[in-house]
């Protein structure tokens, strides 16, 4: 154990515009990456000191970062994901997307703890990252390359262990819903930053690092590791299987019960066996049933899509096309998979099994049981970078517009935009990505482009960001990331049935229980500024506090650990807050907090107790309940004290 230990910090600044690069070091004990554990909270930090307030986010001005934290690139399971930031040109907010594979950690290994991006290239670039190098690569022949493509051609120059973050045609194009592909298809999806990313002529990013990451207690982390990793690989006793077999056909019976808490559904090793086997996949028809997922765009419910459709995108139907496994690095559930999908109309020879919002918003919502599209609309949108969650939103929207007289045949040509009819959707996510048509409004994402088209109570989102396939009236926390999260519409960020399943309290019996979801939220915060994937709480008790502690010394209590995630949260706040945004000036569609016309949320309205969970939440944070403007005394608390806002 080294008594002594610290390392340097390294930020890359690189301006597009006038091709300068700059690399700064950090002593990691006194720097602000200590403050935050590196994440978006270092990065939001960056961006209020040296961005231009107002500045346009597809404009030269803005700075798109990529951002590893301090678990990144070490052996600690579940550290595999990455963050990219910056202002988001579809919400005008602080823009994030969370994203796995292997990007993150390579760039940690290459020397980067943060990545800082200004300018605009005068000719389409990469940036190559090697150890502690960074240099600007005119690279006009990948334009008009879709992910695929780009990764494959810069994997031929730059070796098969290089690691590939790029944008497709849409993000190119500047479509607003675009976002960052690694791996082929692992997905920063959210915010539009792919078009961030095309805004400033950057093609890619390509990172290739062979530096130890210094661990404070490798002993210590390497007995935990093993213990986590056992306890994930151990599976499931005999006792245990049936039920996961009978997975499908249960789901009926969750709803007749009403079941709304996961945890009573199946214990951790249940969870794990069902990631493992199925991903999230395993959700569809459950949480069709249940009335967490979108039915024919948040208006219908399991009668409109019954089990026999919906089952057709759950467990073993999607995964009966894989080839093999698929994880992110250090993972040792692997829940994703290579998959090969062949049939009359669909020929993928390899491709990337949808993930649950991906089924649910291109499949439920869209009443569309035909796999094979959604394996087609699915490996398409990795190619060019498209967020399938907006993508599935748009076509929501434009269906029921449609019905409604809104949308007329001379705005879709010959594309028949109906319920249940999967033939015409990918020709029309082409016309998106190629901004052609009608696709050129519709890239300016859902909310935009009803505002022009009409029919605007149809389009389900939040400040233009197409609201995540998760109902808040089945877990009406999910009101607070989508409301007032900093970048609005967000899903990953907090689950209230997590805190049961991750077993947060058992493990902290030390918090005030009254608190329990303040704290979570603020948890669950540091987990995505440490690199770690939100599917490691699921295996309960994940021992994150430790990792930190065994590869930093920093000796955080969990009082600390939370107080992280809540400076995170306040200073990416305090970055809406000088661009003159609240929160509070936009609203959550109507049609996800009243009473649904039939199914299991029938008789749940959020209409009131919207008001009282942002009223308890502001407070808690110690923000004003109008102008959510933090407390000057509490911002000092959290050693912000350099962005106090002067009345």
């Amino acid at each position: 154990m080294n008594s002594n230990f610290d390392h340097s910090i390294r930020v890359g600044l690189v301006d597009l515009s006038t091709s300068k690069i700059s690399i700064k070091s950090h002593s990691f004990q006194n720097s602000a990456f200590n403050k935050y554990l590196g994440g978006e909270g270092l990065a939001a930090d960056y961006l209020l000191r040296e961005m231009p307030p107002k500045a346009d986010p597809l404009g030269p001005d803005n700075i798109l970062c990529f951002i590893t934290g301090v678990l990144s690139g070490t052996v600690v399971p579940f550290s595999g994901r990455f963050i990219v930031a910056g202002k988001s040109p579809l919400t005008g907010t602080w823009g994030e997307a969370n994203s796995g594979g292997r990007f993150g950690p390579e760039l940690r290994q290459a020397g980067f703890d943060l990545l800082l991006i200004k300018g605009k290239a005068e000719a389409l670039s990469i940036l190559n990252i090697t150890n502690d190098s960074i240099e600007i690569i005119p690279s006009p022949n990948l334009k008009g390359l879709d992910c695929v493509e780009t990764e494959i051609e810069l994997k031929k120059k730059y070796g098969l262990k290089a690691q590939v973050a790029s944008i497709g045609l849409a993000g190119e194009n500047l479509v607003l819903i675009t976002g960052i592909i690694t791996d082929k298809a692992r997905v920063a999806a959210r915010s539009g930053l792919g078009a961030v990313m095309g805004s400033k002529n950057l093609k890619a990013v390509v990172a290739r690092g062979t530096k130890d990451i210094p661990i404070f207690d490798p002993d210590g982390l390497r007995e935990l590791r093993t213990m986590v990793n056992k306890w994930v690989s151990k599976g499931l006793n005999f006792l245990l299987k049936p039920s996961l077999k009978m997975s499908t056909t249960f789901a009926p019976w969750l709803r007749r019960f009403k079941v709304k808490n996961y945890e009573s559904m199946s214990t951790s090793s249940m969870i794990i066996e069902s990631y493992k086997r199925w991903g999230t996949a395993a959700g569809t028809a459950v949480l069709v049933e249940t009335g967490d997922a979108p039915v024919k765009n948040w208006k219908g419910c399991y009668k409109d899509f019954p089990l026999k459709k919906s089952a057709k995108l759950a467990t073993d139907s999607v995964t009966k096309y894989r080839i093999r496994k698929y994880g992110c690095k250090r993972c040792p559930m692997a829940c994703g998979g290579i998959m090969e999908y062949k049939d009359e109309q669909y020929d993928l020879p390899e491709t990337q099994k949808p993930e649950y919002e991906t089924l649910a918003m291109l499949g439920s919502n869209l009443l569309n049981d035909d796999l094979g599209s959604i394996y087609a609309m699915n490996d398409y949108c990795n190619r060019q970078g498209l967020d399938t969650i907006a993508v599935g939103s748009i076509l929501g929207y434009l269906m029921e517009a449609k019905e409604n007289g809104i949308i007329t045949k001379n705005d879709l040509g010959e594309l028949n935009i109906e319920w249940g009819n999967s033939k015409d959707l990918l020709p029309l996510i082409k016309m998106i990505t190629n901004r052609e048509g009608i696709g050129d409004l519709l890239a300016e994402g859902v909310g935009n482009a009803a505002k022009e088209l009409g029919g605007e109570e149809f389009a389900i989102h939040i400040n233009n960001q197409a609201i995540p396939a998760h109902d808040p009236r089945f877990a009406k926390a999910f009101i607070i990331p989508y409301r007032l999260d900093p970048s609005p519409g967000r899903h990953t960020p907090f689950t209230e049935v997590m805190i049961d399943i991750s077993k947060f309290q058992k493990l902290y019996p030390s918090l005030n229980k009254m608190n329990r979801t303040f704290d979570y939220y603020c948890y669950h915060q540091t987990i995505s500024t440490l690199g770690l994937c939100q599917f490691g709480l699921v295996i309960g008790n994940y021992p994150a506090l430790e990792f930190v502690n065994l590869v930093t010394g920093l000796n955080l209590s969990i009082e600390d650990f939370i107080k992280i995630g809540e400076r995170t949260l306040t200073v990416k706040h305090l970055f809406n807050l000088r661009e003159g945004i609240n929160p509070l000036d936009y609203e959550l569609p109507r049609r996800i907090l009243e009473k649904a016309e039939d199914g299991p949320n029938q008789d749940v309205s959020l209409i009131e107790e919207e008001g009282k969970i942002i009223k308890e939440f502001l407070t808690a944070l110690k923000w004003d309940l109008n102008t959510t403007i933090p407390d000057s005394d509490h911002l000092k608390e959290l050693m912000l004290e350099d962005f106090i806002i002067k009345s």
